[in-house]
């Protein structure tokens, strides 16, 4: 088992567990965050996977880049099921569209060198920091929306 693999199942174990937990038992709100952090975290462990299984060179680097990325995704897991309310968790996963996976794609672009894979990884990690960004930015105002239709048919 190499590092790559092991980063794998470390990430798979602690970040879709808290996924699923919330998933299944929060507020509808609360389920669309943890499904957010869940494609984030299930699309981080497939690439650890494809490039756990080949081992080309510049691995300190890249070791330097994932473990930081890795560490992100955890933190916004745990920050997931420990935060209060819609707003603090939607603020933690921010952490992990615009941090986790893009440093650990930086990472996996690095190992794999230079070239074509290179460029499909970057591409990956970007479209992540972007999607999650406008995704929370999304999420953040429907939630605002529904608490406000809320209040107001509650007579508040």
């Amino acid at each position: 088992m190499n590092a790559w693999l092991l980063a794998a199942a470390v990430l798979a174990l602690g970040g879709l567990g808290p996924c699923l937990l919330l998933g299944l038992r929060g507020a509808p709100q609360h389920r669309l965050a943890a499904l957010n952090l869940a494609s984030a975290v299930t699309t981080t462990v497939l690439l650890l996977l494809a490039q756990g299984f080949s081992r080309p060179s510049y691995t300190d680097l890249a070791l330097a880049l994932l473990w930081p990325g890795t560490a992100a995704l955890l933190l916004a897991a745990v920050a997931l099921i420990r935060l209060p309310g819609p707003y603090t968790r939607l603020h933690a996963l921010s952490i992990a569209g615009t941090l986790g996976v893009p440093l650990i794609a930086l990472a996996l672009a690095v190992d794999t060198g230079p070239g074509r894979a290179a460029v499909k990884l970057l591409v990956i990690g970007l479209l992540s920091a972007v999607g999650g960004t406008v995704t929370t930015m999304a999420v953040g105002r429907t939630t605002r929306l529904t608490d406000e239709f809320t209040d107001r048919g509650a007579g508040r």
